[in-house]
Formats: structure tokens, sequence, C-alpha cells
């Protein structure tokens, strides 16, 4: 039994393999998708920081912040197939962006084929 996705993404949108790094996975636009529509909507387990910090090497790798306090962080291989946030890989073009912590915006018109990339300096928390 596949288990279901703690993100909501959009049915134009598929994980599979990157076009950007093979052999590694990238989310994929599977049908065209307008500018401005949300593509996902982050979901997944939500840690502070100092147990984020104490998971360990997966945590380290696959956290993501969401604020000064908070991250997503799975604590392991399956936790992760759930969360397709990890798979949509970087780009200094991206043709998606945050509109806030948990919602992926396309910036742009993006056509079916298309791999699914924002820019993770973008997302850098500013520590104060």
């Amino acid at each position: 039994m596949q288990l279901k996705p703690f993100s909501w993404m959009t049915p134009a949108i598929s994980v599979g393999q990157s076009l950007i790094i093979p052999p590694q996975r990238g989310v994929l636009a599977i049908a065209p998708i307008k500018a401005g529509e949300i593509v996902m909507v982050m979901g997944g387990p939500i840690v502070d920081i100092p147990t984020h910090n104490e998971i360990g090497t997966f945590g380290e790798e696959f956290g993501m912040d969401i604020s000064e306090h908070f991250s997503f962080c799975p604590s392991n291989e399956e936790e992760l197939e759930r969360m397709p946030q990890f798979f949509i890989n970087h780009s200094c073009e991206p043709n998606c962006g945050f509109f806030d912590q948990l919602q992926m915006v396309a910036l742009r018109d993006i056509a079916a084929g298309e791999e699914i990339t924002y820019d993770y300096g973008l997302c850098a928390l500013q520590q104060s």
C-alpha cells in the first residue's frame, strides 16, 4: 500500500527523474501551469530547531526551515518519500517561489515537461 503524501501537489506535477541532475529525482510539470497558480502546499513532520539538530545527518541533509523556530524534518526514508518538496531542485532562474512559508506558486507560465525549481537562497532565514 502506497502512503499518501504529507504535501498537497497540483495534479499538474509529479515526482520523477530530474532533468537538471539525473539520475536524481526532481518534480516535473506533466501539464501546463499558469503563472500565479499554487503548485504545492508543503506538509510533513514539523519539529523545533533543537529537535531538528538532534536528528543527526538525516535531518541535516533533509531539514527545511519554515521559521526561525521550526522546520520540516523527516526522520527516516519513509517520511522523506511522503514529502515531495525535498525533490524540487535549485535554479538561479526559478519557475516557482514561495507565496508564504508553506505555499509554492508558479512565478511564470510553466510548460508540460519542465522541471519545477526554486531559488534555495531566497528561502534562507536571516538570523538577527
